[in-house]
């Protein structure tokens, strides 16, 4: 039936899908909601956004030469990183010199470095891991291209305190969530 196969191919996304699937309205509902979520996952926006054809990148419409580039690296940050980072280097194949992703999560992906950090709460693994990230981004000239993905979980990740440490830094954290902060005013004061 329509249901069954709703239920088949929203398996990838919706993982209890059979057990909240009890009626032919929560299996179409279901239905929306695994389309909407399957259309803003980051590889499928990336496959679709970035094309490469012979020396030609395109990026949402904008174009590079990639033979007017010495050396092609990608920055990446956030909790989406490994996901972004994977279709490009696909695409950008044998000119990708170096990439270095953070993300909370480890993987691999060629041809880039992936470290693992914390978050919600900052750590002295993350200013490390920022460091590697900035070491990397510094070897970049004016002949080289720079492709820098963030998302969701950057501010955690991204850690470079100068005035506290990062425990200092996750206790404040704690204690906003423990009183209600939400994540607009959490950002502010990183």
């Amino acid at each position: 039936t329509l249901t069954e196969s709703l239920i088949t191919r929203m398996q990838q996304v919706i993982q209890n899908t059979a057990e909240l699937a009890t009626s032919t309205a929560r299996a179409d509902l279901l239905a929306i909601a695994n389309a909407g979520l399957d259309a803003i996952r980051t590889e499928r926006v990336i496959t679709r956004s970035v094309v490469r054809v012979g020396t030609d990148l395109s990026i949402c419409g904008t174009h590079y030469d990639l033979a007017r580039y010495e050396r092609v690296y990608v920055l990446g940050v956030g909790k989406c990183a490994l996901d972004a980072a994977a279709p490009l280097a696909t695409a950008l194949g044998d000119r990708l010199t170096e990439g270095v992703l953070l993300d909370v999560r480890e993987g691999e992906v060629p041809g880039m470095r992936v470290l693992a950090g914390t978050h919600p709460y900052p750590s002295a693994q993350n200013v490390a891991h920022t460091r590697t990230l900035l070491e990397t981004a510094q070897k970049a000239g004016e002949n080289d291209l720079v492709l820098m993905v963030i998302s969701g979980g950057a501010s955690a990740l991204l850690c470079q305190p100068e005035t506290h440490t990062p425990a200092e830094e996750a206790t404040l954290i704690r204690h906003l969530f423990g009183n209600g902060a939400n994540i607009r005013a959490l950002n502010i004061i990183r």
